[in-house]
């Protein structure tokens, strides 16, 4: 099975909680928005349980975690770094447009 997930930063006030980020996740027929904290979002792992808490998925099941990229290619994400390196590019992307 495969969870397509889009990342979103939200904003938050200065003494607010750690900002969160929305994942837009496709997983079998279904299409959700799940909020994710900036901690669950530095490891693979955290973020991999928490898309099986909230969509019911078995540890036995296998699951893929995939993107697309902002010129349209479809990116596995497995390891810390890549997730890091998504949420990474996606706030610099929101800080921009926001500045422009």
């Amino acid at each position: 099975a495969t969870a397509t997930t889009a990342a979103a930063a939200s904003t938050g006030a200065t003494h607010a909680p750690p900002p969160l980020l929305s994942f837009k996740v496709k997983f079998e027929d279904e299409l959700r928005r799940i909020p994710v904290s900036a901690l669950e979002s530095r490891h693979y792992d955290v973020l991999l349980a928490l898309l099986r808490a909230v969509l019911a998925v078995d540890e036995q099941q296998a699951l893929r975690v995939t993107y697309t990229d902002d010129v349209g290619d479809c990116i596995t994400l497995s390891t810390d770094a890549e997730l890091q390196l998504l949420v990474d590019e996606h706030v610099a992307y929101v800080g921009a447009a926001a500045a422009a």
